[in-house]
């Protein structure tokens, strides 16, 4: 019995590592995919290029931890509505539209940012990019199924 329970959870472990890895692989692949799809939009010279890569990686690492906080909280929260008091519905709510102000707050920061290492017009086109970048992203994943 021992062993089947050894055996079962170095099954389980296995298949964790692996679906964990495949994770980290699809995420580094869609950012390097980003990445490449920034670079072309934007044409950046050398100058701007080393200016901005460190300023939009790091709006790109806080905009992800500030999202990544929000699923966990709406994960902990998710529960048939009609199962959820007024006060609990009312903190979902309030803390759904406080994230959306934290979101649009980190924006703006690095909006001001973005102009101090690019011209109006490449910001402009970054936002652009990245809405453009959803797009074709969305419209891949729908052809892959």
């Amino acid at each position: 019995m021992k062993k089947i329970i050894k055996y079962a959870l170095i099954l389980f472990l296995g298949i964790l590592i692996n679906t964990t890895a495949s994770n980290a692989q699809s995420r580094e692949s869609i950012e390097s995919y980003r990445t490449a799809y920034l670079k072309k939009k934007l044409q950046l010279t050398d100058g701007e290029s080393a200016k901005f890569w460190p300023v939009y990686n790091t709006y790109q690492e806080e905009l992800t931890q500030l999202r990544r906080t929000q699923k966990i909280n709406t994960l902990n929260l998710r529960k048939d509505l009609k199962d959820v008091s007024e006060a609990e519905l009312e903190g979902m709510i309030d803390g759904e539209i406080a994230f959306k102000q934290q979101e649009v707050d980190l924006q703006k920061k690095y909006h001001n940012k973005f102009k101090e290492v690019l011209p109006a017009p490449k910001v402009a086109a970054l936002y652009r990019a990245e809405e453009g970048f959803k797009r074709e992203l969305l419209r891949k994943i729908q052809e892959k199924n």
